[in-house]
């Protein structure tokens, strides 16, 4: 229990949901949790309204995992365009409440290079970007080649690997295969 001048901190939406349908809550249970609410929906739209420019290039600062979850599912669109302007389509996958796990592939046949599709990608979501991306093959599947690259800094769990990173995977053109990098297919994948 606490002494009625310390304050009530609420760390979660259920605990704030509690407490709002709790019939005998107190006038201050009822502050922290509606405090709790309006911070969150504040870093939403923080998240939402973030529009980075080429004349100013920065970073999203998350302040915790739903505002990084709010912030990738705002650029997604923008991200998916410049795929599109790039000669790819983009496929998300997994949870997005770690990293954003992103699938591109050739969607036209004048589609541009790897490097060149990251590149704008990485670009379009926070206006910072690599001259040249670490393409690897490790133990993908089908072909797959990969790379990661940061698009936000999360304030938090900063020992947690990948936080406001793309984990980025494109497949191949068979009729085309990539050529640049440290990595190349010399030949298309088997059948």
């Amino acid at each position: 229990m606490t002494s009625p001048n310390e304050p009530i901190v609420i760390k979660s939406i259920e605990e704030a949901r509690q407490i709002g349908e709790a019939e005998m809550a107190s006038w201050k249970e009822a502050k922290a949790a509606i405090q709790f609410l309006a911070d969150r929906l504040a870093g939403k739209q923080r998240a939402v309204d973030y529009q980075p420019t080429p004349d100013e290039p920065r970073w999203f600062r998350a302040q915790n995992r739903d505002e990084l979850q709010w912030f990738y599912e705002s650029v997604i669109p923008r991200m998916r365009a410049a795929a599109r302007a790039c000669g790819y389509a983009l496929g998300v996958h997994g949870s997005t409440r770690r990293d954003l796990d992103i699938i591109a592939a050739p969607w036209t046949a004048d589609h541009s290079d790897m490097d060149t599709l990251a590149r704008e990608v990485q670009k379009t979501a926070c206006g910072i970007f690599a001259d040249h991306y670490e393409w690897g093959r490790g133990e993908k599947p089908c072909g797959r080649l990969g790379t990661v690259f940061a698009i936000c800094v999360c304030d938090f769990e900063r020992s947690t690997p990948s936080l406001g990173c793309v984990d980025f995977a494109v497949m191949p053109d068979t009729d085309r295969p990539y050529l640049g990098g440290a990595t190349t297919l010399s030949e298309p994948p088997k059948a």
